[in-house]
């Protein structure tokens, strides 16, 4: 006995952009920016605080490490 199934898609127009930003907002509801006072002094590296949304508030602490 061979069964098939039919339907239908429904299709939307979707900003692309506006579905990865909502995506992103979503996977960093509960993500918080590092804390630079948590680095140690080394005058070779840089800590990078990263933000978990907007890059335009990432952090650098020079001569520091994680």
């Amino acid at each position: 006995m061979l069964a098939s199934v039919t339907g239908f898609i429904s299709y939307e127009q979707v900003n692309i952009n506006d579905l990865l930003n909502a995506n992103v907002d979503a996977l960093a509801q509960n993500e918080t920016q590092p804390d630079l006072s948590d680095c140690v002094y080394d005058e070779n590296y840089q800590c990078i605080a990263l933000h978990p949304t907007d890059p335009n508030k990432d952090q650098v602490k020079d001569n520091a490490r994680w």
